[in-house]
């Protein structure tokens, strides 16, 4: 299981305040939801839900690791999003270059 995957997961549930609300917003079964919170669980060595059949509720390890979790994301969303606008501007540049350079992508000979 890929680890951002896993934190992914964590802060969904958070968010969403149960896991069936959260296997729906991510488009998964409930037990694979499941399964991804209590390996999550395991590796981290403490509860980060206390769960009833009517009641869901971060722990604090559950809160921290959320919140982390939550910053994470969205560093690592952020830099894909970086990265993929300097491939296509540098990209784009090859494109402009060669069509004035040879004339033969995009432009007139």
């Amino acid at each position: 299981m890929d680890r951002l995957d896993e934190l992914a997961v964590l802060v969904t549930i958070v968010d969403e305040g149960s896991l069936a609300a959260a296997a729906r917003r991510l488009r998964r079964s409930a037990p694979s939801i499941t399964r991804v919170l209590a390996a999550l669980e395991e590796r981290a060595g403490a509860r980060l839900l206390e769960r009833t059949t009517r009641h869901l509720a971060p722990t604090e390890a559950g809160l921290a690791l959320a919140a982390r979790g939550r910053a994470l994301l969205a560093d690592y969303s952020s830099r894909l999003r970086a990265s993929s606008a300097r491939f296509c501007s540098s990209s784009c540049s090859f494109f402009c270059c060669a069509s004035k350079t040879c004339g033969s992508v995009g432009g007139p000979s």
